[in-house]
């Protein structure tokens, strides 16, 4: 058995899969229409839906958080991730700056973004980098094949233009997989997160470096389950 088991990893999968569906449907329907709102929408309800999750005595404990928009300055979202059980402890984070990109279906060619300009996002990407080099740009778009895209902020600020488009040259993974590759520990940093942990690790991290929305992720065992 894996220190964080594959079955919980796939139901904490699924359900940012739902919530993922929702959250296009609601940009497609004009109820969510901007990076901010869209994002705090995000941790609402992972929260919600990864409340009473458990497996074999790991029980998810889930916390949304949002800072006063004026404070903002480092990135739109961030997630801390705490495994806390008798036999390994971790605590990491990702942070992303979030974007909107119109999603357009080419034949021969596949989805593809639109030319939506980007604005600061190069900038944007290096603050975070000064944070922690696990760091994204989140882009929402309105269809369902494409879902929520992330592109790693180290690739978005090689980029010598900055639209949808360009993005479109870029590696992205789905929300989902990039929630998937961080339960299972191929992303995230460790580094700058061992100091916090639980809810209140959670605001102060984002207070610290000023993000806007947050989402925790506890996952705890106090007996009972043991790595084999």
């Amino acid at each position: 058995m894996k220190a964080v088991p594959d079955q919980l990893v796939r139901q904490i999968v699924d359900e940012v899969k739902v919530v993922t569906r929702q959250l296009v449907d609601y940009y497609q329907r004009g109820i969510l229409v901007n990076e901010d709102h869209l994002t705090g929408a995000l941790v609402s309800m992972l929260e919600s839906r990864l409340r009473g999750l458990s497996l074999r005595g790991i029980k998810v404990i889930p916390g949304a958080f949002s800072l006063k928009e004026e404070k903002i300055a480092g990135a739109d979202l961030g997630v801390l991730l705490n495994v806390d059980t008798p036999y390994f402890k971790l605590s990491k984070v990702l942070i992303a700056q979030a974007k909107k990109c119109e999603c357009f279906y080419i034949e021969n060619v596949g989805y593809v973004l639109g030319r939506n300009y980007l604005g600061n996002v190069i900038e944007q990407c290096q603050k975070m980098l000064d944070i922690t080099p696990s760091a994204f740009v989140l882009v929402y778009t309105n269809n369902f094949d494409c879902r929520i895209l992330a592109f790693p902020a180290g690739d978005v600020i090689a980029l010598s233009r900055v639209t949808c488009t360009d993005l479109s040259a870029l590696y992205a993974i789905r929300l989902d997989r990039l929630f998937e590759n961080f339960m299972k520990c191929y992303i995230g940093d460790p580094r700058i997160a061992k100091a916090y942990w639980d809810f209140g690790g959670l605001t102060e991290f984002m207070a610290k470096h000023k993000i806007r929305h947050g989402l925790l992720l506890m996952l705890r065992s106090r007996e009972g389950w043991r790595p084999e």
